[in-house]
C-alpha cells in the first residue's frame, strides 16, 4: 500500500478498519490515504447481503416472486439483536483487548442458528439470549467500561453504523456464509416446491407436466453463486458514498 498514488488507486474491504477510525497502524493507512478508497461496510459480501435486494435474489434462483418473507424486516431485528454486542467488539478492539472477544466470538454469539421461516422470531430471541449473557460477561470482566461503551455507542452512529443497519459492519464471510446462505436455502426451498405444486396442478395433460417440471429442474441455481453476482447493493446508501468519494477523487485529479 506504500505505492498508492495520483497513478494507483487502491480500493479494500474496510473490515474493522473503517470503524476502529485509526486506533492501529492499517486502519489510519486505510482512513487516511486519499488514494485509498474503502467499502465502508464490513465487505464485499456484506453488500452482496444488503436485505432490500434479496427478494430479487430469491426470483432469480426459483423464478417464483411470491414474497413469502420479509427480509428486510429480519435483518432490521437481527441486527438490533447483536448491535450492543458489536459496540462492545468495536469498543474492545479499539483499546487493544480484543483477544479477550474476537470477531470470532462474536460471530459465534450472533449465529441465528435453527432457522425457521414461518416463525423467524425465535432466531432472533435466541441470538438476543445469547448476547445478553455475553454482555453480562464483558460487565464483569470490565466493570468500568460503561462511559467508554456509551461514547463508542455515540461514536458508531456518527459513522452511520445504526442499530437497525450492524449487520452490514460485521464481519462479511460469516454473514454470508453463515446467516444469509442458509436462511436464503429454506426461503428459495419453500418458493421451489410452491412453484412445483403449481405446475402439478395446472391443467396440462401428463407429457406437457414432466417436460415443464423438467424444464424447470434443470433452471435451478445455486443460492451462493446468484448471491455473488447479485448487484442489487447498487441502491444501498453506504455504496452510493463509495460512489460519491470516488467521483470527488476523479474530478480533483
Amino acid at each position: 500500500s506504500n505505492k498508492v498514488g495520483p497513478d494507483m488507486i487502491a480500493c479494500v474491504d474496510a473490515d474493522y478498519d473503517y470503524l476502529l477510525q485509526g486506533a492501529t497502524e492499517q486502519s489510519r493507512r486505510v482512513i487516511n490515504s486519499p488514494f485509498v478508497f474503502h467499502t465502508y461496510a464490513y465487505a464485499i459480501e456484506n453488500y452482496q447481503c444488503y436485505a432490500p435486494s434479496l427478494h430479487e435474489v430469491c426470483v432469480a434462483v426459483t423464478l417464483n416472486d411470491h414474497r413469502i418473507f420479509d427480509f428486510q424486516d429480519y435483518f432490521k431485528r437481527f441486527s438490533e439483536a447483536v448491535a450492543p454486542l458489536f459496540v462492545w467488539s468495536i469498543m474492545l478492539y479499539r483499546n487493544g483487548h480484543y483477544p479477550k472477544f474476537s470477531i470470532t466470538d462474536f460471530n459465534r454469539i450472533g449465529d441465528p442458528g435453527g432457522f425457521n421461516v414461518q416463525d423467524p422470531e425465535t432466531s432472533i430471541t435466541n441470538v438476543k439470549r445469547k448476547v445478553s449473557v455475553k454482555i453480562r460477561d464483558l460487565q464483569r470482566q470490565f466493570p468500568n467500561a460503561k462511559e467508554d461503551y456509551l461514547r463508542m455507542k455515540d461514536e458508531l452512529l456518527s459513522l452511520g453504523v445504526t442499530p437497525q443497519t450492524t449487520y452490514l459492519y460485521i464481519q462479511g464471510h460469516h454473514l454470508f456464509d453463515n446467516v444469509v446462505a442458509p436462511i436464503m436455502n429454506k426461503v428459495c426451498n419453500l418458493l421451489r416446491q410452491e412453484r412445483q405444486q403449481e405446475i402439478y396442478q395446472a391443467h396440462a395433460h401428463r407429457t406437457q407436466k414432466r417436460n415443464e417440471m423438467s424444464c424447470y429442474e434443470n433452471t435451478r441455481q445455486d443460492i451462493k453463486t446468484m448471491l455473488k453476482k447479485n448487484t442489487g447493493y447498487r441502491q444501498c446508501p453506504l455504496f452510493l458514498r463509495l460512489q460519491d468519494d470516488v467521483d470527488r477523487f476523479l474530478k480533483e485529479t
